[in-house]
């Protein structure tokens, strides 16, 4: 039984030596001339990895170091780092603790030999020959090690990300403006067809109807628009036009008000326009089943129509239109229509509108919806549903929903939702659920907005959720990392605690829910601690001068510096109640309880984690992590 033993015990010292040599037996290059034996140290971590723990105040940090070495094990640099110094060092588990050996001392015959840079210069003097003794030369080699200039890393990555940011930023922003050029283009030129195709519509032959392109009906005048009853002008390239009461030829049945009377026919077929069974006059018929091999012009449509290429309507469509490129219609459109490329209506839409590329419509849609693969446009109200592979932009009121791959844009107020890859924009009003993400954007909101970075109204009445929410005034909660109310909650505290004796905290944002900053300080004996946390709290009143206060606060400790890389945190919960003092003052007190995380190794103790606290409730050690748990108190002033 004592011979298992002895082997076991044997088998597990071979383990801790074969990890020790592991570590110490790693390979590394370094050349550093005049630096400290701190910055040696830090180089090493950065370069490959090793995790050096030492306490300060036993450690001669700032000595100078010269040492040139190439592909050699660590336990070799070690020696020559420390060999001038009463250090020794040892491996415990993934670190190299650091610590005072006051039985070595400084060998200046050591038998190891310094390892030099490669020969920068090479003088050689000869020395006086005496009168007697003749003295061969003697060659004296002087070297001096060639600088090696050292990389600030971490400033150098912080200059590469903030110019690759700003590089996305810049890239980000030319994109939009150049989207926002060609939509505004793009519109333009669409208007400008539209108005086009309008006039072009509205002149028939001058056989048929006044030069001037209108129409009388009676005494009135109605000029570009189509009438019940119509005047016949018999007009001649030589002569005066003549109109007179003889030539009024009363129509028998109009389908549309307003519209000039159209005959009816059951069925048309066109090559393209005027080669179809209409022939020339094909804007005075309204056809129930029409076939365009190519395109086709026609006065109305009260049925279906196919087109190869487009179909083309003077006033009415009430029916499905298919095209292989464009539907254009002069005036509305009840039904559906089907188009490859763009389906453009100067009129209100009754019905849905489905386009590869565009729908543009100059009057509002209802009772369906337009769908695009690009876009969509409507320059009245939408009381149905927009949807477009990149922007939707209505210049009405919104009854309805909004969802584009990229942006919304809505001129009026939306009663609804807007779903955005990127932006929703509305200057009026939402009433509904704003879904974008980067960016919503509305002037006062009745429901929720949810922005991946940034949401943005005046009165909120309601919930805004992204990293930074910007409201004047807001009535509901604002969830984010930075929220800004304008009208909004604002409070600054400062108290103690018995982990962080100074502290103090900014709070912003609504009493219901807001962000806090915070900021701790703590000296033990000749060590310093600073703190940084960051939080979420709420307000609730019991009276004009009561109020109880519940914060979530989590903290990173820093010990000796502005910052330490490895986990040390602990996440705070506080309970106080405060009773006001003054207008703009109140003290308060309470009960926390903390749970302490930590990775930090201290070489002074041989253990993970700092001790914060005199008492504690837990305190575990899971490998290279250390928990500790505790109840507390604190107690400040509130401003």
């Amino acid at each position: 039984m004592r011979q298992l033993i002895i082997i076991a015990l044997l088998f597990f010292c071979l383990n801790i030596a074969g990890a020790q040599t592991t570590v110490l037996e790693k390979k590394v290059n370094l050349e550093l001339k005049d630096q400290t034996l701190e910055q040696a140290l830090k180089l090493l971590k950065q370069r490959y990895g090793f995790h050096f723990s030492y306490s300060n105040s036993q450690i001669q940090l700032d000595r100078k170091i010269n040492i040139s070495v190439k592909n050699q094990p660590l336990r070799s640099v070690l020696d020559q780092l420390l060999k001038e110094a009463s250090i020794k060092y040892k491996v415990v588990g993934d670190h190299i603790v650091l610590s005072s050996d006051p039985n070595k001392q400084s060998d200046a015959t050591s038998d190891i030999r310094p390892v030099y840079p490669p020969v920068s210069r090479i003088q050689i003097s000869t020395p006086p020959v005496a009168s007697v003794t003749t003295v061969a030369p003697v060659r004296e080699i002087k070297m001096e090690p060639i600088p090696v200039p050292q990389t600030d890393y971490k400033a150098e990555r912080r200059r590469r990300n903030q110019e690759a940011l700003k590089e996305v930023s810049d890239k980000v922003s030319d994109a939009a403006r150049k989207v926002a050029d060609k939509t505004t283009q793009a519109a333009k030129n669409i208007d400008k067809n539209l108005q086009k195709l309008a006039k072009d519509a509205n002149v028939p032959p001058p056989s048929n109807i006044p030069l001037d392109g209108s129409v009388r009906l009676g005494n009135t005048e109605e000029t570009g628009k189509d009438t019940l009853s119509t005047k016949d002008s018999v007009a001649s390239a030589n002569k005066k036009e003549e109109i007179t009461q003889d030539s009024v030829m009363t129509t028998t049945d109009s389908t549309e008000t307003g519209s000039e009377e159209l005959e009816h026919r059951p069925f048309q077929i066109s090559f393209v326009y005027p080669l179809s069974t209409n022939g020339a006059q094909g804007y005075k018929y309204v056809n129930k089943v029409s076939f365009n091999i190519l395109s086709g012009y026609a006065g109305g449509l009260e049925g279906v129509e196919f087109g190869g290429i487009a179909n083309l309507e003077k006033s009415y469509v009430k029916g499905v239109q298919f095209a292989g490129i464009a539907n254009i219609v002069g005036g509305s459109v009840t039904g559906a229509q089907f188009a490859g490329i763009t389906n453009i209506v100067k009129e209100p839409v009754e019905g849905v509108q489905f386009a590869g590329i565009a729908n543009v419509t100059k009057g509002s849609v209802t009772k369906g919806g337009q769908f695009a693969g690009f876009i969509n446009v409507s320059k009245g109200s939408v009381s149905s549903m927009q949807a477009a592979g990149f922007i939707n932009v209505a210049q009405g009121d919104i009854h309805g929903a909004q969802a584009a791959g990229f942006i919304n844009v809505a001129q009026g107020d939306i009663h609804g939702a807007q779903a955005a890859g990127f932006a929703n924009v509305i200057k009026g009003d939402a009433r509904g659920p704003q879904i974008a993400g980067f960016t919503n954007v509305a002037r006062n909101l009745h429901g929720a907005q949810i922005g991946g970075f940034l949401n943005v109204a005046r009165k909120v009445h309601g919930v805004q959720i992204g990293f930074i929410n910007i409201a004047d005034s807001v009535d509901g909660v604002q969830i984010g990392f930075l929220n800004i109310a304008k009208h909004g909650y604002y409070k600054v505290e400062v108290w103690g605690s018995e982990t962080m004796y100074a502290n103090a905290a900014f709070k912003m944002g609504t009493r219901q829910l807001h962000s806090i900053f915070a900021v701790g300080y703590r000296s033990e004996g000749s060590k310093n601690y600073i703190a940084y946390g960051y939080g979420m709290g709420t307000e609730i009143t019991a009276s004009n001068r009561l109020a109880l206060n519940l914060d979530l606060i989590a903290w990173q400790i820093n010990e000796g510096s502005t910052w330490t890389d490895e986990l040390n945190m602990l996440n705070q919960f506080r309970a106080n109640m405060s009773f006001r003092v003054g207008k703009r003052t109140q003290i308060f007190a309470g009960p926390t309880f903390n749970v302490y995380v930590s990775r930090l190794y201290d070489a002074e103790k041989e253990r993970y984690g700092i001790p914060l606290t005199p008492w504690k409730v837990y305190d575990e050690t899971h490998g290279n992590t250390n928990v500790v748990m505790w109840p507390g108190f604190n107690v400040g002033i509130r401003f």
